[in-house]
């Protein structure tokens, strides 16, 4: 009987590194990455829509749409090979600042998670994402 036992504890212990190898590649490739990007061009908001291009690392150039309801802001961000959510919750005034979080990616960006700070005058809505971002 306790043969047994160390038989079905030593394939359990044999399973459980076999499934870690299957799952560990996958969040031990994930890299960090310093986030510097900013809108480059920031289109009217319409109603609640606003929409703008974002440019900057690690993200390159980008398309963003999303809802305003002051003072948050919940955006896609579609790049190439993928895209990322994002909410920002920003306080209001003549120069805005606030901090960022992504919640999930696609594509390349699949599983993402970061956050960080943004600012800008909101004359202009050009403001500057700074932060971390994992993919």
């Amino acid at each position: 009987m306790k043969m047994m036992n160390r038989k079905m504890l030593a394939v359990g212990v044999v399973a459980a590194f076999a499934g870690s190898a299957l799952v560990g590649p996958s969040i031990a490739s994930a890299k960090s990455y310093k986030v510097n990007f900013k809108v480059t061009k920031a289109n009217p908001q319409v109603a609640d829509k606003i929409s703008a291009t974002y440019s900057g690392k690690p993200i390159g150039t980008c398309k963003m749409t999303g809802t305003l309801v002051i003072p948050d802001t919940k955006q896609t961000i579609k790049c190439k090979g993928g895209s990322l959510k994002l909410v920002a919750k920003g306080k209001i005034g003549s120069f805005v600042t606030g901090t960022w979080k992504i919640s999930s990616g696609t594509g390349k960006y699949k599983g993402a998670k970061g956050s960080g700070k943004f600012s800008g005058p909101l004359a202009t809505s050009i403001f500057k994402y700074t932060g971390t971002l994992k993919y």
